[in-house]
């Protein structure tokens, strides 16, 4: 069971690992994207395995977020397992052949959704029940680390937005993009080694809004912004005026003012939300796949 994210090549067609990016719509609207892409996986059995147990989850359609338009399989999944915001494909393979290949093509409407688009229209407040969960600590996000709670005290603004935009920019200003890290590390690692990729940014960014009991709830998903991964988390806060609202500190990160402080209120419409990871049962706390086998160890890839 392993987590793949590895790097891209970018031609006029963009293949990358796990995912193929077939042009999206991007200038022929400013707050819609529809967006074309294909997940592909392959499993090579070179000993005697008798069985292999792949689960992947799919996006489908979110309000204000995206609209699944289609979803193909090359293969016939055993079961498609559909509840609230989650959605996982499972296949099983019983003696399995020396080469599978899954593919999933996925065609998608993607609505800019974002603080600007957000402030327009007021939402109908959560029960503080619902909310409890996205202001506790948990792996990744310790929210109740002194270091963490130390860094959160000093970040208090005039009013709930101010302050989660004195986060925004305090994460930018302690990170360094280092690059794709193979594990996640969290928002302490972030907070000591000063560094990490869009995993830090936003386990960070959500740790400091929970220990000022804002709610903030960790995203995975897919940003189709022209970069060579675009596997890709932020992070969406809930306000209480708003909502849920999606913010990206790693694409915030720019040494230009102005473009960091649109960035902070202005989205593009390339974001595809994945299903919560919250749900850690379904991929047995991993992130895009997870897989099992009986026998013999087999190789996977995503191309």
């Amino acid at each position: 069971m392993l987590i793949f994210k590895k790097s891209f090549l970018i031609l006029i067609l963009m293949l990358c690992s796990g995912l193929a990016y077939c042009q999206p719509d991007v200038l022929s609207a400013r707050n819609i994207n529809t967006v074309e892409f294909q997940l592909q996986y392959d499993f090579h059995v070179t000993g005697n395995t008798s069985k292999i147990l792949f689960r992947v989850p799919v996006p489908i359609s979110i309000p204000d977020r995206q609209e699944v338009l289609d979803v193909k399989y090359s293969v016939k999944p055993r079961r498609i397992h559909s509840k609230d915001s989650n959605n996982y494909a499972e296949f099983l393979f019983s003696k399995p052949k020396e080469r599978i290949t899954v593919k999933i093509d996925v065609k998608a409407k993607l609505y800019r959704y974002d603080l600007s688009i957000a402030r327009k229209s007021e939402k109908d407040p959560l029960l503080q029940d619902d909310l409890k969960s996205f202001l506790a600590a948990e792996k990744y996000i310790e929210a109740d680390d002194p270091l963490i709670q130390q860094a959160a005290g000093g970040l208090k603004g005039t009013d709930e937005l101010s302050t989660v935009k004195n986060i925004y920019e305090y994460v930018i200003d302690s990170i360094t993009y280092s690059g794709y890290l193979k594990a996640d590390h969290g928002a302490v690692y972030a907070l000591k080694k000063k560094k990490g990729d869009c995993s830090e940014y936003s386990y960070l960014f959500a740790a400091l809004c929970r220990a000022n009991n804002i709610p903030a709830k960790f995203v995975e998903g897919y940003a189709f912004d022209g970069e060579k991964e675009p596997r890709h988390d932020w992070v969406e806060v809930y306000l209480e005026k708003y909502g849920w609202v999606p913010f990206d500190p790693a694409k915030g990160d720019v040494e230009h003012a102005g473009l960091r402080k649109k960035r902070f209120q202005n989205l593009m419409p390339v974001y595809v939300y994945l299903p919560p990871t919250n749900d850690e049962k379904r991929i047995e706390n991993y992130h895009y796949i997870a897989y099992w086998y009986w026998g013999d160890k087999v190789q996977f890839k995503d191309q």
